[in-house]
């Protein structure tokens, strides 16, 4: 009976010091929590002041950037949508500027003896036309007293300086502005799409000319930012 009250004493001095561990280590675990925790709330109080609502994507480190367009595995594409249809965000042309019809070959049509059904799919297909530079002879006047050239006649189309049209003057700024290429690039790829070409100096002094007709709108647009009490900047470019 002696032993037996003594094993129970010893076992529950046992379980006491197991249960005072326990406790103990459960204190330590907490304190750590909180610790990492109070770090965690530093390091994302830091993130934000440089990755927020606000960041570009651009300035977003390579790790982080998130990937768009992942391709589903082989066999588990949807079905895409029926041939001819609109896109989620193309709208239907109000004007369609050519309707071409394109037949089975009668040949095809006889081969099924007669079990054929012909059902008609409209497709929309956008396309550019030929571009083909337009050259135009301009026949105008010019006013001299004596050999002093004093006036000339003036016409939308006609370029002050030079031989490049305003139209064409807006096309080369268009390129050279969002492909950035340099001038000899411009006139191969000018010459590729139209079979005329200009020299670099030609198109650089014609760009350099539209700067010039644009200046006075440009400063105007400047002064009236420096008046506005806020600018919104945008920082994607």
């Amino acid at each position: 009976m002696e032993n037996l009250r003594t094993n129970v004493f010893e076992e529950n001095e046992k379980l006491r010091k197991q249960l005072e561990y326990e406790i103990k280590k459960r204190g330590e675990w907490q304190e750590k929590y909180r610790e990492l925790e109070k770090k965690f709330k530093e390091i994302e109080a830091k993130l934000n002041q440089f990755l927020n609502a606000n960041t570009p994507s651009s300035a977003f480190p390579l790790h982080l950037k998130p990937t768009f367009h992942v391709r589903p595995e082989k066999g588990t594409n949807p079905r895409g949508k029926p041939i001819g249809s609109y896109g989620a965000t193309k709208e239907k042309p109000r004007n369609i500027d050519e309707k071409i019809n394109v037949k089975l070959d009668k040949t095809i049509i006889e081969k099924y003896n007669g079990k054929l059904k012909i059902k008609n799919i409209k497709k929309l297909i956008y396309e550019i036309p030929k571009f083909d530079v337009k050259i135009i002879e301009f026949t105008f006047e010019a006013g001299y007293i004596g050999r002093k050239l004093v006036e000339l006649a003036v016409h939308p189309s006609l370029p002050k300086y030079g031989m490049i049209g305003p139209n064409l003057q807006s096309f080369l700024v268009e390129l050279k502005h969002n492909f950035a290429g340099s001038y000899e690039k411009l006139s191969n790829f000018l010459e590729s799409l139209t079979g005329i070409s200009f020299s670099a100096k030609a198109m650089n002094d014609s760009l350099d000319r539209t700067a010039e007709i644009l200046k006075p709108s440009y400063k105007k647009l400047e002064e009236s930012m420096r008046k506005k009490k806020m600018i919104n900047s945008d920082e994607t470019c």
